[in-house]
Parts: structure tokens; C-alpha cells; sequence
């Protein structure tokens, strides 16, 4: 069974001897997530987290379908998913370093976050894994993604585990300000805009199948954090553990 914001009620934690969660850095992060939180609240389940810091929906949806398989889940698992951003690229690379950070069925997997962020634009000069930057088509990625998370979504509904979806953001906040990605061309802006709200249009039923989101767009954002460090501090923006607490409440 699918658990959405419309059977939520229902779900008996119980009954499960098995826990699995898969997501980004909301899934999995420094302090506990949604995932370790909800964990406790299931008392006979071994809990297994397969998020990771960065991941995309790629990574989301292929270890969902692959690890399902693996392990051979039956209705003895529920299983957690938290969809991550758009614009971000997963790879599998054999001699990928980083992939010694993590073990299991993550080894291997390179996953640095957004694409058009300056840390993913220094892994794409340095390791060649990536498309470059200026190559991103914004649309690409928002097709992509939808079509992923709506593919994923009809498995679930057929699948013989149980699981609940959610999502890091509602689907409108995914799409970009067209001017701030085009020159200013004739009639491209436009023309972009035009296709970002066509998908949305399109695949706007999606979100009926999640339990929720945690945040709704730009001013819902979780206030930032400043965290120590060993040379001073960063800013970090993940939500708190009480964030978390509260929004599974």
C-alpha cells in the first residue's frame, strides 16, 4: 500500500520489521532527520537508511526499484521516501573516491547536489563526471524529475511493501526564474516559462500521492544554522531535529 496524505491515519507502524529510508541530506544529515525520528516510533523494525548527502532523484528512484528487488521486500517493510531538488546528477563511477566515504549499496555512487552549484561546477572542471554548467537546460531537468518521481509513484501503488512519500519541496518551488538562466533573447524567456508551467499542469496530481512536504517555497525555509567548525564556523541550512519533529507531527 501507497500511504498519502489521505490514508495517513491508517498506517500501523507495529506490524513492520523493517524500516528503509532513502532521500538526500534531508534523509540522511549530521543530527537526526525525518528518517532516524520516525525510526523510534517503530519499535519491532531494523532500521536501514540508504539516503545520502547531494543524492538526486535518480539515486532516489534506482535504489528504490533496486533494492526493493534485492532484498526482496514484502509486507513485512515500510519503506520512506523523501524526493530531493531537481537539477541534480547522480553517476555510478567504478573509481569514484568519494564512493570509499560510504559503503554497502551506495559504494561507488557519486552524488555532489545541485548541478548549478559552485561545488558541482568544481567536481564537473575537475573529474569530467558531469555536463558542464553552462550546458544545463532547465527544463530537461524538471521533465526528468517529474517523470521519475510519477514512474516510481505507479510501482509503489502495485508494489507488494508498504510506503510513504514526501518531498524536500512542493513542485512549484522547482521551477527556475526563466530570466536568470536565458539572455534575454526574443520570445525564449517566454517560450520557457510557457513549458516549466505546462509540466507542472501536467503532472500536478503527483503531489496528491505524498504525506507531505517540508517546505513550501523560498519563505518557508528553515532559519539558517551556524555551526563550529575547526576554523571557526559554516552555515548550514538543513532542518533542525525539532524542525523535523515537528513537521512529522
Amino acid at each position: 500500500m501507497l500511504y498519502t496524505k489521505h490514508n495517513i491515519t491508517e498506517l500501523d507502524l507495529e506490524k513492520y520489521t523493517r524500516f528503509v529510508t532513502i532521500g538526500c541530506s534531508f534523509t540522511s544529515w549530521l543530527w537526526p532527520t525525518w528518517a532516524d525520528l520516525m525510526a523510534r516510533e517503530l519499535p519491532n523494525a531494523k532500521f536501514i537508511n540508504i539516503g545520502c548527502s547531494g543524492a538526486g532523484n535518480t539515486y532516489i528512484n534506482t535504489m528504490l526499484n533496486y533494492v526493493s528487488r534485492k532484498y526482496n521486500f514484502g509486507p513485512e517493510t515500510l519503506v520512506g521516501v523523501m524526493w530531493s531538488t531537481f537539477y541534480r546528477e547522480d553517476r555510478f563511477v567504478l573509481e569514484n573516491p568519494r564512493g570509499k566515504e560510504i559503503n554497502n549499496d551506495r559504494l561507488g555512487w557519486h552524488m555532489p547536489g545541485g548541478i548549478d552549484m559552485p561545488k558541482t561546477k568544481e567536481i564537473n572542471d575537475r573529474d569530467g563526471y558531469f555536463v558542464k554548467t553552462s550546458a544545463i537546460e532547465p527544463y530537461h531537468y524538471i521533465i526528468r524529475d517529474l517523470a521519475l518521481i510519477n514512474s516510481a509513484t505507479c510501482f509503489l501503488k502495485s508494489a507488494k511493501f508498504d510506503t510513504l512519500t514526501m518531498a524536500m519541496n512542493s513542485l512549484e518551488y522547482q521551477i527556475p526564474v526563466p530570466a536568470s538562466r536565458f539572455s534575454d533573447r526574443d520570445g525564449i524567456i517566454e517560450h520557457a516559462d510557457k513549458l516549466y508551467q505546462e509540466a507542472l499542469q501536467l503532472y500536478q496530481d503527483i503531489e496528491n500521492d505524498f504525506v507531505g512536504h517540508v517546505v513550501g517555497g523560498p519563505d518557508d525555509w528553515p532559519i539558517k544554522h551556524s555551526l563550529p567548525t575547526e576554523h571557526g564556523s559554516c552555515t548550514d541550512y538543513h532542518p533542525r531535529a525539532v524542525d523535523f519533529a515537528t513537521w512529522l507531527e
